[in-house]
């Protein structure tokens, strides 16, 4: 069911319902630490047991299939996401998808990264023109090692502040959100960090624009508090729960697609905070029609007056006396004319 491609990590894994959850980290690169915003999941009673890597980092045990999403739902009680009608995206960070296999297997958005000296990681111009090119959504997250969302306010400002200039400087629009990344397993505890770190980001960027990617907890959390306004939800440390306020659900990760590693995730919201994929637009209310009032019958001196030509309809019968009128009608009455 699984196809074994990767080194396993001295860390002590964590128990969960008969699954184990672990965080990729690749060795890192000179120019940047972390790859970030992507974890794995491996089944247990494998007996395997954790072996030593001098770098001391998660890397990609398996490969979906069909049969591995039914044994992974059965063990974990997470349903893998199988709806038609939203989106479906990749995010990945040094490796490069061939655009057009992106497009032909059906993805329509792409999740790119900013950072501080973020080297090939980064997203470039030229990049985020051909994505637009292909007729693919653009999605922003920002990371710069796994755990910056816990060195709180003044670390968000500056972080939101290098999000701005980055996303602005590849033609990203200011009306769309940044995800922020949490990307480590929290606590209650340390949700206060969080908390301000998101804060600080909103300082630089505005609240409106603030997004989160992290776990279900910090998806909830973050909701509760009001310190973001789009969630990005991994499926690592969530314990097979899906939050409903996510805005986006990354649900497998190291993947190949168009020859490149990346990780998958689907839209959950209609407007999800990518550039290129329209915000939904809501159709105005109707007008009601106007009530048309039954008109009342007229008396018989009513309509008298009417087959006279004395009066013309439309009349407003309760109005002020015309005594012009009312002396025409006397003097007709009284076979005078």
């Amino acid at each position: 069911f699984f196809s074994m491609r990767g080194v396993l990590s001295p860390e002590p894994f964590s128990s969960m319902r008969g699954a184990f959850w672990a965080k990729e980290r690749h060795p890192p690169s000179p120019l940047v630490q972390g790859e970030g915003c992507s974890s794995r999941m491996f089944l247990s009673g494998t007996g395997i047991h954790p072996l030593s890597w001098p770098m001391y980092h998660w890397v990609s045990i398996y490969q979906l299939t069909p049969i591995t999403v039914f044994v992974m739902e059965s063990i974990t009680g997470m349903s893998y996401p199988k709806e038609d009608n939203m989106a479906k995206g990749l995010d990945y960070s040094f490796g490069r998808p061939n655009l057009d296999a992106v497009k032909q297997q059906g993805y329509s958005f792409v999740a790119r990264y900013l950072a501080v000296d973020g080297g090939s990681k980064l997203i470039t111009k030229i990049e985020a023109d051909q994505i637009r090119a292909h007729g693919l959504g653009l999605v922003l997250v920002y990371e710069q090692y796994a755990g910056r969302a816990k060195e709180g306010r003044a670390a968000g400002a500056a972080d939101g502040q290098t999000a701005l200039t980055q996303a602005r400087s590849v033609g990203f629009p200011d009306t769309r959100p940044v995800y922020f990344a949490v990307d480590y397993e929290t606590t209650e505890a340390g949700q206060t960090a969080i908390n301000e770190y998101l804060r600080g980001a909103a300082d630089s960027i505005g609240a409106n624009r603030v997004g989160v990617y992290g776990s279900y907890a910090v998806v909830e959390r973050c909701f509760t508090n009001g310190s973001a306004r789009f969630f990005w939800q991994t499926y690592a440390w969530s314990a097979g729960k899906v939050s409903t306020h996510s805005h986006i659900l990354q649900y497998s990760n190291g993947q190949t697609v168009g020859g490149a590693s990346v990780d998958l995730n689907e839209s959950k919201q209609a407007d999800f905070g990518a550039w290129g994929i329209p915000a939904p637009v809501h159709a105005p209310a109707p007008i009601p029609a106007p009530v048309v009032q039954p008109a009342a019958k007229l008396s018989v001196a009513q309509q008298w007056a009417i087959d006279q030509g004395i009066m013309t309809p439309p009349v407003d019968w309760d109005g002020q006396v015309n005594y012009n009128i009312l002396a025409w009608a006397l003097m007709k009455a009284r076979g005078k004319i």
